[in-house]
């Protein structure tokens, strides 16, 4: 008998007619299955915001299959309006965030450290913090769990 497998008699099969069920190899390939990312829908940049531009990932947004209840948002984006909280995309209704989601890290170039923050909102809104005034390029690549528990 094959390791980790049941035999399984079919009803009304001829003496000696088993197959073999491995009930963990068929769960995981289940969950594999269910766990497959959607494809990447873009985003309509609000506020001056555009897209890098060709070779560049567009700002975009996926939900991953798994963890579930989770948002993968990525792209590279030129900036706009540059004051804090602004918003600069809006994730659809049923990929918005329990509570809001502060402090994600993303890399904004030239500038001191380089560093911003994205706020994902409850309502969707996803705001721009700390970017500084010299930043000529944003990198987002972040996922934003959506069950986040409040404080």
């Amino acid at each position: 008998m094959p390791a980790n497998n049941f035999p399984v008699v079919l009803d009304g099969s001829p003496v000696g007619a088993t197959i073999w069920f491995n009930p963990v190899a068929e769960a995981v390939t289940a969950l594999q299955a269910a766990a497959q990312a959607s494809a990447w829908i873009p985003f309509t940049l609000l506020n001056g915001w555009t897209n890098r531009g060709s070779g560049f990932p567009a700002a975009a947004y996926r939900t991953p299959g798994y963890p579930l209840n989770s948002v993968d948002i990525i792209g590279q984006i030129i900036p706009g309006t540059k004051t804090d909280g602004t918003v600069l995309f809006t994730l659809p209704v049923g990929l918005r965030p329990a509570n809001e989601v502060a402090g994600l890290s993303i890399f904004a170039q030239p500038g001191p450290g380089g560093a911003a923050n994205l706020q994902v909102q409850p309502d969707g809104d996803c705001v721009i913090i700390n970017v500084t005034g010299t930043a000529t390029l944003v990198q987002i690549c972040v996922r934003v769990p959506l069950d986040a528990p409040s404080a």
